[in-house]
């Protein structure tokens, strides 16, 4: 009976396999992205979107940047979002890192106010300027 049992699992479970998904980072991404997209008005959705092939796309940098004028960072900043564009934005971000990854960045952002502290109210320290920028159509062929 045992024996009976544990093949009726173990074919259960083998037929189930080819129904499985797995798990499809690009597509998390691309609809995040346009989730996030579809949450923006006009003005923001302009500041946000670059062309693909924009020179903009290889112009970002770890370091803090000018937040205006020449050399600034491009897209749209956290600050400039209404909260439920927030929680998109950090959805978005979610798609394309673990777990780890994710509390990493989000816990570097939240040191900026720290930083801030520091650097004796820094005008380039902040939470909320960091930058969201789509480039091209989520979902479409590069």
């Amino acid at each position: 009976m045992k024996l009976t049992t544990s093949l009726a699992c173990l074919l259960a479970f083998l037929l189930a396999l080819p129904s499985a998904r797995a798990h499809d980072p690009v597509a998390e991404m691309a609809a995040a992205a346009t989730n996030f997209l579809n949450a923006l008005d006009e003005d923001q959705r302009a500041t946000a979107t670059y062309k693909i092939d924009s020179p903009e796309r290889t112009d970002w940098h770890y370091i803090p940047k000018p937040f205006e004028g020449e050399g600034m960072r491009n897209g749209l900043t956290i600050r400039d979002m209404r909260q439920e564009q927030r929680a998109l934005a950090f959805a978005l971000l979610n798609t394309g890192l673990s777990d780890t990854g994710f509390m990493k960045a989000t816990t570097i952002m939240s040191l900026e106010r720290v930083l801030w502290e520091l650097e004796n109210h820094s005008e380039k320290r902040s939470p909320e300027m960091y930058y969201v920028s789509i480039y091209g159509e989520p979902g479409s062929k590069a």
